[in-house]
């Protein structure tokens, strides 16, 4: 009868383990978010992008993801776009040498987190942007994110231009 029981004690202790693994699977899910910054120097040389703050909302983004915030592994980019914006005076960015887009979190220090490729191609309106692959989660978890940037102009531009930048995160967490 002993033996019966530690078998039985056995069985359950191993389906409860088995099934309480499952409470702690992995889920992965992208969020997007975009700024948009203005481009409108008087000449060639380096341009200070002004800075954008968007707020995140993270703490629905979890709560819709079955999350907790300490569940909450990693943040990386997964992709990072440049677009010009229709009506801008400029086209194409064809008038950028180079450049980069640094972010933080609130409260936080400044990361460069994405960057023209270089050279950048030439007779674009859209630029998929190479990025880091830091684990930018206290950044995200802050509640505001702070966007800016610099380049370098080839030239003088004489109009307002508008870039949108379209950055999503790739979130990792656990169910619990």
């Amino acid at each position: 009868m002993k033996r019966l029981i530690k078998l039985l004690f056995l069985f359950t202790l191993v389906g409860v383990v088995s099934g309480g693994c499952e409470l702690l699977k992995g889920v992965k899910f992208d969020e997007s978010y975009y700024y948009v910054f203005t481009i409108n120097p008087t000449e060639a040389g380096e341009y200070n992008f002004d800075e954008e703050v968007i707020t995140t909302d993270i703490q629905q983004v979890l709560d819709d993801n079955n999350i907790k915030e300490k569940k909450l592994e990693s943040v990386v980019i997964k992709e990072i776009t440049a677009t010009i914006q229709q009506g801008s005076h400029i086209t194409t960015f064809d008038i950028l040498n180079s450049g980069n887009i640094t972010m933080h979190g609130e409260g936080m220090s400044v990361v460069t987190v994405a960057w023209w490729p270089d050279p950048v191609p030439a007779s674009v309106s859209t630029v998929k942007l190479d990025h880091n692959t830091d684990n930018l989660k206290d950044h995200l978890l802050s509640g505001k994110l702070y966007f800016a940037g610099s380049g370098i102009l080839n030239a003088a531009h004489g109009g307002t231009s508008m870039v949108r930048v379209d950055v999503i995160f790739e979130l990792n967490g656990k169910i619990i």
